[in-house]
């Protein structure tokens, strides 16, 4: 799980610089006292930015900022959450032509990703809580269950294998041999997508708004991970 820590670390940074960039309309909010309104906002356009590349007038207005600005940060989490998936499964991206096609299957998984925002509670004048139920997506195990229909060409093309053998191949017949795995992870994902969501019970979280030292509004860290963390399961093990 250390590659997945490192991920999450990543996807961290990246919502960091996204809401330091970008909550700096709440201020106003709060001043005239619409903080009740605008702190589930910013969590929800934040949300569904990064996770669905979803931007409403409602958002892009508080934050003050454009589609074309925002999309980025969309496909950047993209891109890490295919990190996340294929770190999971093993695949060494040998030649760094697996990413785009794991890109797009973590696109479709999250966007069937659910989770509801609900009310504001004001803790003091700089700092807010958001309440928010998530629904777990399991789908790292629906695709440890599918493997054995997505790595049946990779089983009878290495199954019989040895150690020895592995060891011994020249850097073609290596690139060949974890491409077909890469290739074998990628179907039992595109079986997973085809079978549709699992998904485990809903959790309910609180997702902290508070003041920077900068006099800007943002997400904070520890809830921005707690999030993460509970809209993709990733197992300790899958055993």
């Amino acid at each position: 799980m250390k590659h997945i820590k490192r991920i999450a670390a990543a996807v961290l940074a990246l919502c960091s610089l996204l809401a330091l960039t970008a909550c700096g309309g709440l201020r106003e909010k709060v001043e005239s006292k619409l903080w009740e309104t605008a702190a589930p906002i910013l969590v929800q356009g934040n949300m569904d930015l990064l996770y669905k590349g979803v931007c409403d007038e409602n958002y892009l207005k508080l934050v003050n900022s454009t589609q074309e600005d925002c999309l980025p940060y969309y496909e950047e989490n993209m891109a890490l959450q295919a990190q996340a998936i294929m770190a999971a499964f093993e695949i060494n991206d040998v030649n760094n032509n697996q990413s785009d096609r794991f890109i797009d299957i973590m696109k479709q998984v999250y966007a069937k990703a659910d989770y509801t925002i609900g009310a504001a509670s004001q803790v003091d004048d700089s700092h807010f809580l958001v309440d928010v139920t998530v629904t777990p997506l399991n789908f790292p195990a629906q695709v440890y269950d599918n493997l054995g229909i997505g790595l049946m060409t990779f089983f009878n093309t290495y199954g019989e294998l040895t150690d020895e053998q592995l060891n011994a191949m020249s850097d073609e017949e290596y690139i060949q041999y974890e491409e077909t795995w890469a290739t074998g992870i990628h179907n039992a994902c595109r079986v997973s997508v085809k079978d549709g969501p699992d998904t485990l019970d809903p959790v309910t979280i609180q997702m902290a708004v508070s003041k920077t030292d900068d006099g800007k509004w943002s997400i904070d860290d520890d809830s921005i991970l707690r999030f993460n963390e509970a809209l993709m399961f990733y197992p300790e093990s899958f055993e």
